[in-house]
């Protein structure tokens, strides 16, 4: 099963949200993660990171693993997303081999987490 994973606004999901907010939350989204590191795995429908999402898939098993959450949820509010950013930032200062694959990436998940836990984003999948 694929997964797409985003950070968004809490207000993004909400009913009454219109267009013009949803464009402006993407131009500030697309700033904030402007200056990443590198790319991560890109989706489908998602992007390479700088954009606010990336292939949550490829990425899952290790999340997982380091920071005990699956990306396989509709929502991860921000306090969560904080405490996996401070897991995956733990990881890149250990500097040992922890991810199953994509090791080289990381940093680049650290730092978007990072950005993610900062800027008041929710971590959403979708699949």
């Amino acid at each position: 099963m694929g997964l797409d994973t985003y950070a968004l606004q809490p207000f993004e999901q909400e009913d009454d949200v219109n267009e013009k907010q949803l464009m402006e939350a993407r131009a500030l989204r697309e700033t904030h993660f402007k200056d990443l590191p590198g790319e991560l795995i890109g989706g489908l429908f998602s992007g390479t990171g700088e954009d606010g999402s990336f292939r949550g898939k490829a990425y899952d098993a290790d999340v997982e693993k380091l920071t005990g959450e699956s990306l396989y949820q509709e929502e991860i509010d921000n306090e969560s997303v904080k405490g996996m950013a401070e897991c995956l930032n733990k990881a890149v200062r250990n500097g040992k081999k922890v991810m199953v694959e994509h090791d080289d990436h990381l940093p680049i998940l650290a730092a978007w987490f990072t950005v993610a836990a900062d800027n008041g984003y929710t971590v959403n999948g979708w699949w």
